[in-house]
């Protein structure tokens, strides 16, 4: 992600970001940066804000990002948290995680580019 971009999560994700100042990477992925396209920005500014507001909330309970990237495709927002099935932010993460990704290229399309039936052209490839 470009830095002006990341800049303005990490200004707007103080405390959810603030595992980036350790060193790197013996403590936390975190100071790499944000490795996900600039295009995921909307979705990676509206979980910031659902995180950091949580963080305001519960100063106690506070979530952390350790690594934010893209991995086959998908957002991955690891934290300081385990992942627990009746936990509000993990259900989040879960979420933006299913939902948010880049498509498949056009050649990795499904569609046939040949006709299946041989016999539906000649020897020199023509119909």
């Amino acid at each position: 992600m470009n830095e002006f971009l990341q800049q303005k999560l990490y200004d707007t994700g103080r405390e959810l970001y603030k595992l980036r100042f350790l060193p790197c990477p013996e403590e936390c992925l975190m100071g790499w940066g944000i490795q996900c396209p600039d295009e995921w920005f909307p979705q990676l500014m509206t979980l910031t804000q659902i995180m950091e507001g949580w963080n305001q909330r519960h100063p106690d309970d506070a979530i952390h990002a350790r690594q934010v990237k893209t991995k086959f495709r998908k957002l991955r927002f690891h934290t300081d948290r385990e992942w627990r099935e009746d936990d509000f932010l993990s259900f989040i993460i879960h979420c933006f995680e299913e939902n948010v990704s880049l498509p498949f290229p056009e050649s990795a399309s499904t569609e046939r580019q040949y006709p299946l039936d041989s016999a539906a052209s000649d020897s020199r490839g023509e119909r």
